[in-house]
């Protein structure tokens, strides 16, 4: 039986074709996907239970290499966004929890769970699976420094890739040989499409 799929595992193959095509080296050093069943497995310990398009997503790429020699060459423009592994997510969820009591309350939301990061900026796109349903996943966009924002940026991961996309055939970003580039931008884009 084949896996369920909604509009985004399109478009993110259009999205790496894009990449590819403006010399981007993002295809060279992401992971491959994994199965529905290795995705259980992984979340099987948190009880989370997951969109289908998070699995798409985690089935299109599951991480991604880095070094100190190309250390933009994993990211993914617009927005200069670095995948994470569930393991990575599950961690940074449990870091934000552990973290997010202090003097202003607790803050956190057990239920967001971050899948793109950008880790120089400390900005991470997350769902909220309380918020989510059982196929679209509501995004949020978290600057982990900060009270998450109370509205979400999104009600779909593919939203957000067609919002990237847009920008991409725009050319208000490029990659210039070491890392996503802004240009001008022909009209008003969200932060999160931002490099």
């Amino acid at each position: 039986m084949a896996p369920t799929t909604t509009r985004l595992t399109p478009l993110l193959h259009e999205l790496e074709g894009h990449m590819d095509a403006v010399g981007a080296p993002f295809s060279s050093r992401a992971l491959p996907g994994i199965s529905d069943a290795q995705i259980d497995e992984l979340l099987a310990p948190s009880g989370l239970v997951i969109p289908t398009e998070l699995r798409e997503w985690w089935r299109w790429h599951h991480g991604s290499r880095t070094d100190a020699v190309t250390p933009f060459a994993h990211q993914f423009g617009p927005g200069s966004w670095g995948l994470m592994t569930i393991p990575d997510a599950l961690d940074d969820a449990a870091q934000w929890v552990s973290d997010a009591t202090g003097d202003e309350g607790d803050w956190s939301s057990p239920s967001w769970l971050p899948f793109a990061e950008r880790s120089s900026h400390h900005h991470r796109l997350v769902a909220r699976l309380d918020e989510s349903g059982p196929d679209l996943v509501c995004v949020g966009h978290w600057y982990v420094f900060d009270a998450p924002p109370v509205a979400p940026i999104a009600h779909s991961i593919a939203d957000i890739v067609e919002t990237w996309l847009t920008v991409l055939q725009q050319g208000s970003v490029h990659w210039d040989g070491d890392a996503w580039i802004t240009r001008d931008y022909r009209a008003p884009i969200p932060l999160y499409a931002q490099s």
